[in-house]
């Protein structure tokens, strides 16, 4: 058998996968779990080397037996913004700061001073300067730990510097690099400008190269660390959400993907961005390299859920609480949760925005919580379907990963408030999968592109229910003037 790795970067494990060259039919699957540390408030931080240990011990786990002449590429999929400084032996200076890291919230907003809103978003692609971009945060280290900063010689986002311990060579694509805010997304290289605000050169970021292309192939030492033979091909990969709806099927125009877990991104492909600009929409280039990648995110999704379980601690855990609230009919019986616990996303990107819940009353209880908090995640979906959609736009579905996806309540629930059908895949770890389909290309194997979308064995179909139009249409209407009146102008592109 032909097979092909896939090594997706998250935020709290490292997924590797094993797949059949030939259709991408998963082999084996290997989950690395690790969690980040927080020394501070809005801190969140981890050392590097465990993201390296737990690509070696996942590719192991998953090529174990396997003679090493059958694997022919691997890929790499990984979190955007999370990032490592190395000094000039690529030595770590200090922990990787991971993408949900808040804590230069002063630093974006001299970031979008210095360098300008407009100017910001037209070069990165970007809806405008955030806590969470690398920029603000290696401006924020060029503050409090100038000793770190004087030794840096690279400020590498973490697929570039896992590239480089498997290659050799430091590369990411556009989307992981332009997610750090220091890419011109038009000129497809380091932005000059970005650069000397944090005090460093343009090669400090590595090499920016196609998501299909080989960042090198695998070393000798890196070889011998995780059992395969040298010379495997390396693609650099793209973004987890991105790599994700390419093993979904969202390759051309006119699909929509997106995926219900933490955060619920849905993204689209358009053949020319520029009618999305100044919308507060993530814009890259598409990793196969025709169009581009338009997405709008909610941050908190899946995860107002695991909040609000593990604070009724609720028994049974988060299914059960989903269905307590099947009990309860749509529009929550008046009930309104605001879900922005970790501040709001697109498109104004405003860390001051806070979650809670109104309309409450002595006739409501745990279940009418549970049911305003998903209900709450769809209307969410719902206004980002609002900032993708254009005159041209007319899907005819969604199609969804993650774990959350697995809720039947909870599908039916985002179908209905969408007005759209949602199609569920049953293939795991789409994100390593997507990894996997690029790594087969690096390795110049174009039928990669032909690989089923989702599952090779099938997938559900939750369609729209109209008879519930009317309770989910006034309980969105509910969910916006709350928004509008508590935070006025959030929901709408800040220019």
């Amino acid at each position: 058998m032909r097979a092909v790795i896939g090594v997706d970067l998250g935020t709290s494990a490292t997924k590797v996968g094993l797949y059949d060259a030939q259709d991408g039919r998963p082999v084996r699957l290997s989950s690395q779990a690790y969690e980040l540390g927080s020394p501070q408030p809005g801190w969140a931080e981890m050392a590097a080397e465990t993201y390296w240990r737990a690509v070696v011990d996942g590719v192991r786990a998953v090529s174990e037996g396997l003679p090493s002449a059958d694997i022919v590429g691997l890929g790499l999929s990984s979190q955007g913004q999370t990032f490592v400084v190395l000094d000039d032996r690529n030595m770590p200076l200090r922990p990787a700061i991971a993408w949900l890291d808040v804590r230069a919230e002063a630093e974006a907003r001299e970031v979008e001073e210095r360098l300008g809103a407009e100017a910001y978003t037209r070069h990165t692609g970007l809806p405008r300067p955030s806590a969470i971009d690398s920029i603000s945060k290696l401006l924020w280290l060029r503050r409090h730990e100038p000793k770190v900063m004087a030794q840096c010689a690279r400020a590498l986002v973490l697929p570039a510097c896992i590239a480089l311990r498997l290659t050799g060579r430091a590369a990411c694509d556009p989307s992981n690099g332009g997610s750090m805010g220091l890419l011109d997304r038009q000129m497809g290289d380091w932005w000059p400008e970005a650069a000397d605000l944090v005090g460093l050169p343009t090669e400090s970021f590595g090499d920016v190269v196609p998501a299909r292309a080989a960042a090198g192939r695998l070393t000798s030492s890196a070889a011998a660390e995780l059992g395969l033979a040298a010379g495997i091909p390396v693609a650099v990969g793209t973004n987890d959400q991105y790599s994700g709806a390419l093993s979904v099927g969202n390759r051309a125009p006119g699909q929509l993907s997106g995926t219900l877990g933490t955060a619920m991104p849905l993204l689209t492909m358009v053949p020319d961005a520029a009618p999305y600009g100044g919308r507060g929409l993530s814009i890259s280039p598409h990793p196969l390299g025709d169009g581009w990648f338009i997405m709008a995110y909610t941050k908190t999704a899946a995860a107002c859920l695991s909040w609000l379980q593990g604070l009724l601690e609720s028994d049974g855990g988060v299914q059960a609480l989903a269905l307590a609230a099947d009990a309860v009919p749509p529009g929550a019986e008046g009930v309104t949760c605001l879900p922005h616990l970790a501040g709001m996303s697109t498109p104004s990107f405003d860390s001051t925005v806070r979650g809670g819940f109104l309309g409450l009353s002595l006739n409501h209880g745990r279940a009418h919580l549970a049911r305003a908090a998903m209900e709450a995640v769809c209307y969410g979906a719902r206004d980002c379907l609002r900032l993708l959609s254009g005159a041209e736009r007319r899907w005819e579905k969604v199609t969804l990963t993650g774990g959350a996806a697995s809720s039947v309540i909870w599908m039916g629930m985002l179908a209905d408030v969408l007005g759209l059908p949602v199609v569920v895949t049953e293939a795991p770890e789409a994100a390593c999968r997507g990894a996997a389909l690029l790594g087969l290309l690096a390795a110049g194997d174009e039928s990669a592109i032909e690989w089923p979308g989702g599952s090779v064995e099938g997938c559900r179909t939750f369609s729209p229910n109209p008879e519930t139009k009317p309770a989910y249409d006034e309980g969105y209407e509910r969910y916006a003037r709350a928004m509008d009146v508590l935070y006025p102008g959030v929901r709408t592109a800040r220019g």
